[in-house]
């Protein structure tokens, strides 16, 4: 991780591979609790999160489809100030597998003031590029080349009043089969976020 962390850190992890095959990728690392996945057959997407121990992980290892022509890209975020008794603020929501430019993450309730809103997409494209999100920060992405590639990205935004957040569609992103999601964190505090 770029950030190493602490107990009671949230360790979010986006990404698969770019293509389904059986056996499926399994979660990543062990202890990692699934918010949502695209398993079709157009890719291997997912989200899964873990909230660390007194004794933090510094690394986890994900999977790709096992097959050599298939491409793996994943992200992780660290966030620090989550609620320890109810990680998830909303459940969380996704959009496709659909094909065209710009993945577009759906729309998402959440419930508590301040809740961190992670929107996240993969694609079956190699695009170094993808663009933002407007009025998101934090924004990572990870592609890959292969028979069938892949990129992900995310980007987070803190959403101070509890009620409906839209996020925008990628700016730049070229077009190919997408699956997107949109999931919402608990602030342990007002105001106390940190990633």
């Amino acid at each position: 991780f770029d950030v190493t962390p602490s107990q009671n850190d949230i360790v979010v992890v986006l990404g698969g591979s770019s293509r389904f095959r059986t056996p499926n990728p399994a979660a990543p690392g062990s202890g990692y609790t699934q918010i949502a996945l695209d398993a079709e057959a157009n890719m291997f997407m997912g989200a899964w999160y873990k909230r660390m121990s007194a004794s933090p992980d510094s690394s986890v290892v994900c999977n790709g489809s096992g097959n050599t022509n298939d491409a793996t890209a994943y992200i992780c975020y660290v966030l620090r100030g989550v609620d320890t008794t109810t990680a998830l603020d909303a459940t969380a929501t996704t959009a496709g597998e659909t094909t065209s430019t710009n993945p577009n993450a759906p729309s998402i309730t959440t419930v508590t003031n301040n809740a961190w809103v992670i929107a996240a997409a993969g694609s079956q494209v190699n695009d170094a590029t993808p663009g933002s999100v407007s009025g998101y920060s934090n924004g990572y992405s990870a592609n890959a080349t292969d028979t069938a590639p892949i990129t992900v990205a995310g980007a987070t935004f803190e959403k101070t009043t509890a009620g409906a957040e839209d996020p925008a569609a990628w700016s730049t992103w070229s077009s190919a089969a997408w699956y997107a999601i949109t999931m919402a964190f608990r602030p342990a505090v007002t105001g106390g976020w940190s990633n």
